[in-house]
Formats: C-alpha cells, sequence, structure tokens
C-alpha cells in the first residue's frame, strides 16, 4: 500500500497543477510554459512508478490450472 503514495502524489499533483498560481502564469520554465512543463515531469514521472508498482507487487505471476 505504501508504494501507491508517490503515484497518488504525482496524480494530485498533475489534477491540480492549473490552479497552483507558480505554474499557471507566462512566464518560461527551461524555455517552456510551466503549463506545458509541469505535466511532462509528471508524466515522465508515473512510468517508473508504475514500474515500480508492477515489480514490488506481492502475488501469483503464474496461472494456476483450472
Amino acid at each position: 500500500m505504501l508504494r501507491l503514495i508517490p503515484l497518488v502524489v504525482v496524480l494530485v499533483a498533475l489534477l491540480v497543477a492549473q490552479f497552483v498560481p507558480a505554474v499557471n502564469r507566462a512566464t518560461l520554465w527551461l524555455g517552456v510554459p510551466p503549463m506545458v512543463l509541469w505535466p511532462m515531469v509528471g508524466v515522465a514521472l508515473l512510468t517508473p512508478l508504475l514500474a515500480l508498482i508492477e515489480f514490488t507487487r506481492k502475488g501469483d505471476d503464474e496461472e494456476s490450472p483450472s
């Protein structure tokens, strides 16, 4: 259950990014608007987090005969 916390944090950050004044302004961060960069970072973090969840889950991956 604890391994899902970083995933929830990233998903909530992606959802509330449009309401954060520091992100929703007409400036450039690393040459792109913050409203573009923030989701790019969030999506880039989702892949390793989902891989972490997949590879650390407990359970039998083998199919049991019915």
